[in-house]
């Protein structure tokens, strides 16, 4: 984990260049975390009264005691575009991998993250449980539960993870990736700065030396990170098809000339 990373708040837009001053449906302001010898409990929440009474009565509920300690942290608030760039682009130069490396991770963050912006939420990601829609149960929240057409947003950080991003990075396990110790309650904006950069690099790098192993070069590197991020299975097809150039024209998807142009735009070549 390289030193820690620090920024300043936009107080004019806290919730990105997107949302601005409105807070997005689903995002909390607050996360409440009820301990003790049984295990830890955390809850997301808006008002810290009602988050002390609902935390406590869930960790109640689940351990059949009473917990010993408690503290409500603030979610952070997001920077001004661009903050994120620069420490992605020192974290990115420590793993070794060289400049083609760094280029995809800066322009991942400007294209995933509002250009770059430590702490955003999701423009549009849309993680309601509605049951006309795809089921999404697994990344419900209690905090704003879903009413009309407001999307729930879950996905958020310089690299918009969600929470499902984190719980299903052990299904490619078998192919001797090591996934990050996250717990099964965690939410992205759990993070400190340092980890919102710092763990999905580690991860993303795992994947380009993976690539990198099987024979592939720098570019079908760059594009299995980029396609891991769009979905981990079509990851596991590419890299099961030999994750090179040929492999490439055999998984095309919507997606892949999108992530050409993107390599194209960050200078990959």
């Amino acid at each position: 984990m390289p030193g820690r990373i620090r920024y300043t708040p936009d107080a004019s837009e806290p919730y990105g260049p997107k949302h601005k001053r409105r807070r997005p449906s689903g995002l909390p302001t607050l996360v409440g975390i009820a301990s003790g010898p049984e295990g830890v409990v955390r809850v997301d929440g808006l008002d810290s009264k009602r988050l002390l009474a609902l935390t406590n009565r869930i960790y109640s509920l689940r351990f059949k005691a009473r917990p010993a300690g408690f503290k409500a942290e603030r979610v952070r608030n997001a920077s001004r575009p661009g903050a994120a760039l620069a420490p992605i682009a020192d974290v990115s130069r420590q793993t070794g991998l060289g400049e083609s490396f760094v280029k995809t991770m800066v322009h991942l963050a400007k294209t995933e993250g509002e250009g770059g912006t430590f702490a955003v939420p999701a423009r549009n990601f849309n993680a309601a449980c509605r049951t006309t829609k795809i089921n999404r149960r697994r990344l419900c929240t209690p905090v704003d539960a879903p009413r009309g057409d407001a999307p729930l947003i879950t996905a958020w950080g310089v690299f918009q993870w969600n929470r499902d991003a984190g719980r299903e990075l052990a299904i490619l396990d078998n192919l001797g990736l090591k996934a990050p110790p996250i717990p099964a309650d965690w939410q992205p904006w759990d993070w400190s700065a340092t980890e919102e950069i710092a763990v999905p690099i580690d991860y993303y790098a795992q994947l380009w030396r993976l690539v990198r192993k099987r024979g592939g070069t720098v570019r079908d590197a760059a594009r299995g990170v980029r396609l891991w991020h769009t979905g981990p299975n079509r990851f596991r097809r590419y890299y099961n098809r030999g994750a090179d150039a040929k492999a490439w024209t055999r998984v095309q998807t919507k997606v892949t000339s999108r992530i050409d142009r993107h390599l194209a735009h960050a200078g990959v070549v």
